[in-house]
């Protein structure tokens, strides 16, 4: 076994880190997107992607689970109107 077998693949983890980098910027732009939406704006688009999900017939919860969900959105709903 050589020692260039034993060292670490830099450009792997250059692109790795690079990679990990563009994650983490792109994470943080959409969460400061997120936190410009209204509650209302934020239940539309909740409401949107279960809709997709659903013409997918894509479930990943039971109706009990998502009547919860939904009773919570209305909570916050309810009391962003005051």
């Amino acid at each position: 076994m050589n020692d260039s077998s034993k060292r670490p693949d830099l450009s792997l983890r250059s692109k790795y880190r690079g990679f990990v980098d563009r994650y983490e910027r792109i994470q943080a732009l959409e969460l400061e997107e997120s936190r410009q939406r209204s509650p209302s704006e934020r239940y539309r688009h909740f409401l949107d992607l279960l809709h997709f999900a659903i013409r997918m017939n894509w479930r990943t919860s039971t109706p009990v689970e998502d009547a919860e969900v939904a009773r919570r959105w209305r909570v916050i709903r309810d009391a962003h109107r005051g």
